[in-house]
């Protein structure tokens, strides 16, 4: 075994336990704040009917990415490069993403 495939099973394994751990803690986070205050679940609720409305009944809109005012305020708190990182271009990913190493390469 290469000491690239240790690494990259490393990185792998540390993202998907870190992508399950904060899956925890918003779940748990959501339940507290329902529990706590239960006019947030009005609150939910209404976000998922507007969600499900847009997705529903707006497909006709093309989408512009950087006319949205949230990630316009991100990318004026942490400037980055306009081209995004691709999976092929991600440095944990092997042969240009020929090898995967998580399902988001």
């Amino acid at each position: 075994m290469l000491a690239v495939d240790l690494f990259l099973h490393r990185d792998c394994s540390g993202a998907s336990w870190g992508a399950l751990h904060f899956r925890l803690v918003f779940i748990f986070v959501g339940a507290e704040l329902l529990a706590a205050f239960f006019w947030t679940a009005y609150l939910f609720g209404a976000f998922l009917i507007y969600t499900g409305y847009k997705m529903g009944f707006k497909h006709d809109q093309e989408l512009q990415p950087d006319r949205n005012p949230v990630v316009r305020l991100i990318r004026w708190i942490i400037p980055t490069d306009r081209p995004a990182m691709t999976p092929a271009s991600s440095p944990s990913c092997i042969g240009g993403g020929s090898r995967p190493c998580c399902s988001s390469c």
